[in-house]
């Protein structure tokens, strides 16, 4: 009688091994895919939150945070005073170039005579003929007949080589016959120059002064027709007085 071929099966090639191997590649294709996915979650944190991440993925990992700080820088300036050597006289700015006032004067007379009140020098404005220009000038009044003589004197300023100014009476002046005579002298008492003018004739003056240390403005009364006292005086004026 011929034998059945054998019916037995062969180890591992049954229906039930092949299911179990596709369960198995399952959960093995499972468990990569949550790998995978932890992955992608930790980096995206990373991304978004370096410190906070990177201390779940590495504990006690340090993490180095960077500062931006602006400086603002001030520019300062540094100033070098150089004391004056001892004993040294500063120079005296008497008024170059500007008009001279009764302020800068080192010395002065009034014009008055002896026992008779004061007629002390002011710094007023004044009108010397029939324009009406208002002047700056040195003023003072002559209110008695006689010889009266008054003076300011003043500094030659350094580098000056010219004293100028108009000789004249204020047009406001009560009396108009006076005859006034304007000096101007060294610190000798040289004259340098000397002018005469009346009512609305006034004189311009201008001398040299290079090498001089100091001048003497000096006003003298000529004569006058009209009685002069207190209430019929003649104002005189060196007006626009300066040095250049």
């Amino acid at each position: 009688m011929a034998g059945k071929a054998p019916t037995d099966k062969l180890i591992g090639q049954g229906p039930e091994v092949q299911v179990a191997r596709i369960s198995a590649r399952s959960a093995i294709i499972t468990a990569l895919i949550s790998v995978i996915g932890t992955i992608v979650v930790a980096v995206i944190g990373v991304r978004f939150a370096p410190s906070e991440v990177s201390q779940a993925i590495v504990p006690n990992a340090a993490v180095t945070h960077t500062a931006t700080v602006t400086v603002t820088a001030t520019p300062t300036a540094t100033v070098t005073v150089t004391p004056s050597s001892a004993g040294a006289t500063p120079a005296i700015d008497t008024g170059e170039g500007s008009a001279l006032a009764y302020t800068d004067a080192v010395a002065h007379q009034d014009c008055s005579v002896p026992n008779r009140g004061r007629n002390p020098w002011f710094d007023q404005s004044v009108s010397l003929d029939s324009s009406g220009t208002q002047l700056p000038a040195l003023t003072c009044r002559i209110a008695w007949t006689g010889a009266t003589t008054g003076y300011v004197d003043y500094l030659v300023p350094a580098g000056a080589h010219e004293f100028s100014a108009q000789a004249g009476i204020d047009r406001k002046s009560p009396n108009t016959t006076a005859v006034v005579r304007f000096d101007v002298l060294s610190v000798d008492g040289t004259k340098l120059t000397s002018a005469t003018a009346t009512y609305q004739n006034p004189e311009p003056i201008k001398v040299p002064v290079a090498g001089g240390s100091r001048v003497r403005l000096q006003v003298t009364l000529v004569r006058s027709t009209e009685e002069l006292d207190s209430s019929h005086f003649v104002r005189v004026a060196w007006a626009s007085p300066a040095f250049a």
